[in-house]
């Protein structure tokens, strides 16, 4: 999460490869390695990438949510 900085994103979503993904969030990853679809406890996970739980956001994210 350090590294967020270097990155030109406004959101960071760690992921960690579980054998059984089932009991936490999954994401589904495009050919570039972005999340495209995150999903939480699926019953039949799309791929085996677990969500962290931690995220990181700039600025706009907070913005945006600030503004909802």
């Amino acid at each position: 999460m350090t590294e967020f900085g270097s990155y030109r994103a406004d959101a960071l979503i760690p992921l960690k490869e579980m054998a059984d993904p089932m009991a936490f969030g999954v994401a589904q990853l495009d050919g570039s390695g972005r999340v495209i679809t995150p999903e939480e406890k699926p019953t039949q996970p799309r791929s085996n990438s677990a969500l962290t739980e931690a995220y990181a956001f700039s600025p706009t994210i907070h913005w945006g949510i600030e503004s909802l």
